[in-house]
């Protein structure tokens, strides 16, 4: 290899391919499909926009924390009280 050659280092993956893995990566987890659903529009998206710090590298976190019961599926926020703007 030449001085001018570098060797591959980057893999690029389609992003309906890389969101179809990521759904099947949560659903397999134990999500619902829908909430597997938007998350791999929402990681995906991330990493589309530039944001890779909030894209499809959080799962390994993210899985790590279902572990830990630190994060849940299939839950939804609530309001448990409104105090105006706090």
């Amino acid at each position: 290899m030449s001085e001018t050659q570098k060797p591959a280092t980057e893999l690029r993956i389609a992003p309906d391919t890389l969101h179809a893995y990521v759904r099947a990566i949560w659903e397999s987890a134990g999500s619902a499909p829908r909430e597997a659903e938007l998350v791999a529009d929402h990681l995906v998206m991330s990493n589309l926009s530039g944001h890779d710090s909030h894209g499809v590298g959080m799962i390994p976190r993210y899985v790590a924390s279902l572990g830990d019961d630190a994060f849940q599926l299939n839950t939804h926020a609530e309001i448990v009280r409104d105090a105006g703007a706090v």
